[in-house]
């Protein structure tokens, strides 16, 4: 994956405690979100505008800002809309945030939060899309099953088990048929 070694262990160990106060000063836990990118080195973008990929009452497409999930949105956004990306951004946000102007959820708990509202996010950490499947399910990952290797150490996953063939419409190479 873009040329890293990943290990579980590195991975778990990039994990940062619960801030107790956050950057906008609010005492509120920080709330933690996701995104999927491509991007191994991902930080918050004021200037990028995110697709609107569905209907909605309200438009978002060309106002710059970041679309986020709740912890079970992650898996509704790989199996339930088909979104590749290697990597998964875990964000811890400031509840305050849901009251921003702007700030709007969708069907399915994602929320649009726009770019004004960046300092009330803080980017926590990056990991492959499988280690969070490892740590989520207890089993190997989308990607890796597909694949028919793990993620971090190259090695053979045995058949018939790994996150894509829980999904009935998924045929990797390493399911049972």
């Amino acid at each position: 994956m873009n040329g890293a070694t990943w290990t579980l262990g590195a991975v778990a160990g990039l994990a940062v405690a619960g801030l107790a106060r956050s950057a906008s000063g609010s005492s509120n836990a920080p709330e933690r979100w996701y995104h999927l990118t491509d991007r191994a080195k991902f930080t918050l973008d004021p200037r990028h505008a995110p697709a609107d990929n569905t209907i909605s009452i309200q438009d978002r497409s060309g106002r710059p800002g970041i679309y986020l999930a709740p912890t079970d949105g992650v898996e509704a956004w790989v199996n339930g809309k088909g979104y590749w990306r290697p990597f998964l951004v875990e964000v811890e946000v400031d509840p305050s945030v849901f009251a921003d102007p702007g700030v709007h959820g969708r069907w399915g708990g994602e929320r649009f939060i726009p770019a004004a509202s960046f300092g009330k996010l803080r980017v926590a950490r990056v990991i492959p899309l499988d280690a969070f499947a490892r740590e989520q399910y207890g089993d190997y990952g989308w990607i890796e099953t597909d694949a028919g290797t793990t993620f971090d150490t190259g090695a053979p996953i045995p058949a018939g088990t790994g996150a894509a063939c829980a999904a009935t419409a998924t045929r990797a190479p390493t399911c049972a048929r």
